[in-house]
């Protein structure tokens, strides 16, 4: 069986053989090679057209000095208008006939379609004139005829040619190679601002790392060890704060139907500051009114003046009775320490510098994060606009032009 597997291993290698791999940036050099022996060969088709116009020029010269023979001067003049007329639209004609300066399939395909136009334009306009003049003028007339249509069966012969040599083929493989070049180019702009971006991210990141850092030196200090222990002590007090808020305002719940009912009746305004913020308001009744304003609910009870059912004014009452001077003296004085006490650590907080320099870095390093999600959206953004159909475009040209040289090209991508 070795001879078989070397048989295989031959086969293999052949093929791989008629393989041109080429980078694709050489892709217009590698097209040319096989291509411009063919447009070469545009050149002596063009000079040959050439002389079939110098010939039609020739031919037209003689049709302007053509002798009429005819005596009516009538006729004459109708004879000479007409051929005037056709000499006028022959060289407009003419004229329309540019030769592309440059030779290659797709200008040449471009002139025969031109040429065809103008010439389909031509015979429309010039038919009649022909016709007239030809009953006086007829050798010299159809001799510029028999020019115009050799130079139409000439460019069949051009379009014959473009046909044979695959000339469509080889303006497409042309076209999509531009496209792939146009396609490259894209991607690389986008690549480019992408990397930029990515740049950005990076520098972003870094000085997030340093900032990090930084602030993991600074919780290292002292002045940082201070300023938790001065933190933790200001939320315990806060804690004990909202303890005694919430004593005081359980305290005075069950009167809160009496007091908002007796508030109707009396003008005293700190009534309503009990009802929304006992404790606040307990410290803001220097005289502590409340005992007298109490004293009057508990007779407008037992008068039955607050129109409050008979369960819930006991209940009201035994409430009243629990209120006791010294409980409220005890609630006042233990949140004003508190309060102070607060204040002292608050008056500390507000001179470490550590607390100050931790917001600014805290602020920068938000900011950055925000930069860097905005960095991110706009990568992302890119990244989906950015042409993913190389591949399909180069997998194309290389079918086209296997079709046209029988080789097989693998066009190198990759690293694009």
């Amino acid at each position: 069986m070795s001879w078989l597997t070397s048989l295989f291993k031959r086969k293999i290698q052949t093929e791989e053989d008629r393989k041109d791999y080429i980078e694709y940036s050489e892709l217009p050099n590698y097209i040319n090679n096989f291509v411009q022996p063919k447009e070469k060969e545009l050149d002596e088709l063009f000079k040959q057209l050439e002389e079939k116009i110098s010939e039609l020029d020739n031919a037209l010269t003689q049709l302007k000095t053509a002798k009429i023979t005819e005596m009516n001067p009538k006729i004459v003049n109708v004879i000479l208008d007409n051929r005037n007329s056709y000499i006028k639209h022959t060289k407009i004609f003419m004229e329309t006939i540019k030769l592309p300066e440059e030779l290659s399939f797709s200008k040449t395909k471009q002139f025969c379609y031109e040429f065809e136009q103008n010439l389909k334009d031509f015979t429309e306009k010039s038919t009649k004139s022909f016709h007239v003049a030809k009953n006086l003028i007829g050798d010299e007339l159809e001799n510029v005829a028999k020019k115009i249509r050799e130079l139409e069966d000439y460019i069949k012969e051009i379009k014959l040619f473009l046909h044979e040599e695959n000339a469509d083929k080889i303006i497409e493989i042309r076209k999509q190679t531009e496209e792939l070049f146009n396609t490259v180019q894209i991607k690389k702009n986008y690549q480019v601002e992408i990397d930029s971006l990515k740049q950005q991210f990076a520098q972003l990141e870094f000085s997030q790392s340093k900032m990090l850092e930084e602030i993991g030196e600074i919780s290292k200090t002292e002045e940082f060890e201070k300023l938790n222990n001065l933190k933790e002590e200001n939320q315990s007090l806060q804690d004990r704060i909202e303890k005694l808020k919430s004593d005081a305002l359980a305290l005075f719940l069950p009167l809160d139907k009496s007091l908002r009912k007796f508030n109707k009746l009396s003008p005293e305004e700190i009534i309503q500051d009990y009802i929304n913020n006992p404790l606040k308001a307990l410290k803001q009744d220097k005289d502590f009114k409340i005992f007298n304003i109490l004293k009057q609910i508990e007779a407008a009870l037992i008068d039955d003046q607050l129109d409050i059912k008979e369960e819930k004014k006991d209940k009201t009452l035994e409430s009243i009775k629990d209120i006791s001077e010294e409980t409220l003296k005890n609630l006042l004085s233990e949140y004003t320490s508190l309060i102070n006490e607060q204040q002292s650590i608050k008056e500390k907080l507000s001179i470490n510098k550590i607390e100050e320099t931790l917001i600014v870095l805290n602020e920068k390093l938000n900011s950055m994060t925000s930069k860097k999600n905005s960095l991110q959206n706009e990568i992302n953004e890119l990244e989906k606009k950015k042409p993913m159909n190389i591949e399909d475009i180069s997998q194309n040209l290389t079918k086209k032009i296997k079709d046209i040289t029988e080789k097989e090209v693998v066009i190198q991508t990759k690293d694009i």
